[in-house]
């Protein structure tokens, strides 16, 4: 292990080492304990795939078909993995993600399968060759043995290119439609089906396109404490998500939900009043009060009696583009609990379903267009240490060389406003929307 007492631009080290199949877990905005650390890793050993109803393990010169559950197959990976030594947060693992599609599944919902872009359902490639960027130190950890990759990293000869970008979005609902399907939502709570529904539409782009110079714009003007740049076989996904899914270290579980959105303005004393706003909003602290109950319920299964607590309820965050309000509810974990019981009581995120869980994925599953893919499902990494980090993928992109998606959403109560709802989407998807399209500010 090499440590430099400087940070390294992570992006500029992804673009070094390109042919080295690299994936990038990256922080660039500290918020509380997250943004603490970007991940860079390279030279997978292997991935594994479940795509179909089927997973795979992919050794490079071999495929091997399993029968096993995925959960179950990524527990035994996990549980035989030992650990580098390296007392790094990350200490060789696993990189990848869960798609929402996959929570639908553990919930028992039949998921559409007519997204414009396919990938699978989970995704994981394990890593013993990793760059780790300290943000809070400034220190850069290098954890590999080849010393080509050890010369490139020393020279870094990396100049961003200039692109021209112009890409002709169009939303899967108009305005009229996501506005009758806010009042859908309201109707069923109206009835005591469900108390809050989280509901998106998704635009699609087709152009000639180059998926890491869109991700440099994306993290320029999206910088947030959980951006990846995900390669998987032909597509990528880009996500420069403010959310926290779920955080362990040791016997500690923590995740951090978000409810509540209002822009950010350059002027200072504006945004000021605008986030006094937001926290003294009734209808964003009844929505995120929903959300803490429902992931205290989930923490309780598979956590000791007694140890889940909300640390923070009601916390004012200043993200990019936007300012949100976010809670933190941590527990201690049982012994013995692996990946597999906490992904299937914690996941999806309840942020970005509703309560009560498996009913407001019903509805969102009835009122959506088609399926969600890694929309509101979690990227992040399972280290050999047991740590562990994933974010919840919303500012979330996928794209092949032509094509491009992405969703933006948000959480319907009694008291939403059909209008005011569209508005805070647009809001939450401006970053990306103004880095795809010429003039932008929709």
């Amino acid at each position: 292990m090499i440590r430099l007492d400087y940070k390294l631009d992570v992006f500029k080290l992804y673009n070094v080492l390109i042919d080295f199949n690299p994936q990038l877990l990256e922080s660039s905005f500290m918020v509380k304990d997250t943004g603490d650390y970007s991940i860079l890793c390279f030279k997978p050993q292997y991935s594994i795939t479940y795509l179909d109803g089927k997973t795979s393990i992919d050794y490079g010169d071999r495929i091997e078909i399993v029968k096993e559950p995925p959960l179950n197959v990524l527990d035994e990976i996990i549980k035989g993995n030992k650990g580098l030594g390296t007392g790094l947060v990350f200490d060789g693992g696993l990189v990848g993600y869960l798609s929402y599609d996959f929570g639908e599944e553990i919930m028992g919902i039949k998921s559409k399968d007519n997204s414009p872009i396919k990938i699978p359902s989970i995704y994981f490639e394990y890593f013993e060759d990793f760059i780790i960027v300290d943000n809070r130190n400034n220190i850069t950890y290098v954890v590999t043995d080849d010393k080509d990759i050890i010369n490139k990293i020393k020279d870094i000869n990396y100049i961003e290119p200039d692109e021209d970008i112009d890409v002709n979005l169009k939303s899967n609902f108009e305005f009229e439609e996501y506005c009758r399907a806010v009042e859908r939502v309201r109707e069923y709570i109206r009835c005591g089906d469900v108390y809050q529904v989280n509901i998106s539409h998704q635009f699609y782009g087709r152009g000639k396109l180059n998926p890491i110079y869109i991700y440099s714009k994306f993290r320029r003007a999206n910088y947030g404490p959980y951006n990846a740049l995900i390669r998987v076989k032909d597509k990528y996904i880009l996500s420069t998500s403010p959310e926290q899914f779920l955080r362990k270290r040791g016997d500690l579980i923590t995740t951090r939900p978000i409810k509540g959105t209002v822009k950010k303005v350059e002027d200072k004393k504006e945004n000021e009043r605008l986030k006094r706003e937001l926290y003294e909003s009734e209808k964003c602290r009844s929505e995120l009060l929903m959300i803490i109950d429902l992931e205290r319920n989930d923490l309780s299964r598979v956590c000791i009696p007694g140890t889940v607590r909300v640390e923070s309820l009601f916390d004012v965050e200043e993200y990019s583009t936007v300012n949100h309000l976010v809670s933190t509810i941590q527990g201690k974990l049982l012994k013995d609990v692996g990946f597999k019981e906490i992904i299937e009581v914690m996941f999806p995120g309840g942020s970005i379903t509703g309560a009560p869980k498996l009913r407001s994925m019903e509805v969102i599953n009835e009122i959506e267009k088609v399926n969600r893919g890694i929309y509101t499902g979690s990227i992040g990494y399972i280290s050999n240490n047991g740590n562990m980090d994933f974010n919840i993928a919303i500012r979330t992109a996928v794209m092949d060389k032509e094509n491009i998606i992405y969703n933006v959403g948000g959480g319907i109560v009694w008291d939403s406003n059909p209008e005011d709802e569209y508005e805070e989407t647009l809001h939450k998807g401006r970053a990306i929307y103004n880095s795809l399209v010429k003039g932008g500010a929709r």
